[in-house]
C-alpha cells in the first residue's frame, strides 16, 4: 500500500487535458485521401456547393449524432444515442491544404466562429467505415430545435437555404 501522496502520484499517472488548439491540424490522408463530410449547404444541389468544386464525391453516409436547426444552416453535434445519425455526403479533396483552408474561412472556426473541424469515423453504402473531415457546431445547443432524422434536405424540410449558410 502507498503511503505517501507523492509516491501515489509517481505511480499512477493522471492524463492533463490538452489545450484546444486555434487552428485546425493538417490533414492527413485516409485510405481514400483527404476527405470531407458534409451534411447541410455544402451538399451536392445546395446554394454552396461550388465550394467543393473540383472535389469528387465518394459516398452517401451518416454519423452519429445530432443536427441542429440554425436557421439557413444546420449545425452538427456529434456523439449521443446510436438511433441518432446525421445524414451526408463523403468527398475526397483535390487539394486538400488548399480546399480545406477555404472551408475553414466559409465555416468560421472557434474561437471567433462556431465550428469546429475534426476527424470522424463515417458509415457510407459502398466504402464502409471512412476517416474523414466534419465541421461541428461549437456553440450553445440550448433552445436549438433538432432536425428529425439527421437530414437537413429531408422531405420535411423546405427546399435548400440559398444565402448566408454553413456546412
Amino acid at each position: 500500500m502507498l503511503k505517501s501522496r507523492e509516491r501515489f502520484e509517481t505511480a499512477v499517472r493522471v492524463p492533463h487535458p490538452r489545450p484546444r488548439s486555434a487552428s485546425p491540424p493538417a490533414p492527413r490522408p485516409s485510405r481514400h485521401g483527404a476527405v470531407v463530410f458534409v451534411y447541410g449547404t455544402l451538399r451536392s444541389g445546395a446554394a454552396q456547393h461550388a465550394r467543393l468544386d473540383g472535389a469528387t464525391l465518394l459516398d452517401h453516409g451518416f454519423v452519429r449524432g445530432r443536427l441542429y436547426d440554425l436557421g439557413p444552416y444546420p449545425g452538427a453535434v456529434l456523439g449521443g444515442p446510436a438511433r441518432d445519425r446525421i445524414a451526408g455526403e463523403v468527398y475526397r479533396l483535390r487539394r486538400p491544404v488548399r480546399d480545406l483552408a477555404a472551408l475553414d474561412a466559409y465555416e468560421g472556426l472557434a474561437p471567433e466562429g462556431d465550428y469546429r473541424r475534426v476527424r470522424c469515423s463515417v458509415a457510407t453504402r459502398r466504402l464502409g467505415r471512412v476517416r474523414a473531415w466534419i465541421y461541428v457546431f461549437d456553440g450553445s445547443i440550448a433552445g436549438l430545435a433538432v432536425i428529425p432524422g439527421g437530414d437537413f434536405f429531408a422531405a420535411s424540410r423546405p427546399a435548400a437555404p440559398s444565402a448566408g449558410a454553413r456546412a
